[in-house]
């Protein structure tokens, strides 16, 4: 249900470019079914793993100062692990296109791809932190037991 919920959160996003709405609109991308593959992509890419940590970082930093004025912190923290999933399928799915393969400039184009139909607008961006903050699938004690769950790093 989870991995559903999250792709329709991202459906409902108003598209920016052709390419993020076939990715998106693609009835063959299931998330679920990506995600029984994070144990090959684990092995293949275990040394990377400071990445994610990398991206948070980011998240926090460019994030948090915006949260004291909402008085919001929670929903931050849900926008940074919520963003922090799709873009672990999203790097699963083109580390399965290319052929199990997945270096850095496919990490940098894959954050790029999240970055462009989610950052550079303003419209996405609310509707995402208002998914986090209003969501029942986004509660915290749910994401929590879904990451313990997932073992996905």
């Amino acid at each position: 249900i989870f991995c559903h919920e999250l792709k329709e959160i991202y459906k409902n996003t108003e598209p920016i470019n052709d390419e993020w709405t076939e990715f998106i609109n693609n009835e063959n991308l299931d998330f679920y079914e990506l995600l029984n593959l994070k144990e090959d992509f684990k092995i293949s890419n275990e040394k990377r793993f400071y990445e994610y940590e990398h991206f948070a970082v980011y998240t926090i930093f460019r994030y948090f100062m915006k949260s004291l004025w909402s008085g919001n912190l929670v929903s931050v923290i849900k926008f940074l692990v919520v963003n922090l999933i799709f873009i672990y399928i999203l790097d699963i799915r083109f580390w399965k296109l290319y052929n199990e393969k997945f270096a850095l400039i496919d990490r940098i184009n894959t954050v790029k791809f999240w970055s462009k139909q989610i950052e550079y607008c303003q419209e996405n961006l609310d509707i995402i932190f208002m998914e986090c903050y209003k969501n029942p699938f986004l509660n915290s004690g749910y994401l929590v037991e879904f990451l313990k769950n997932a073992n996905l790093f």
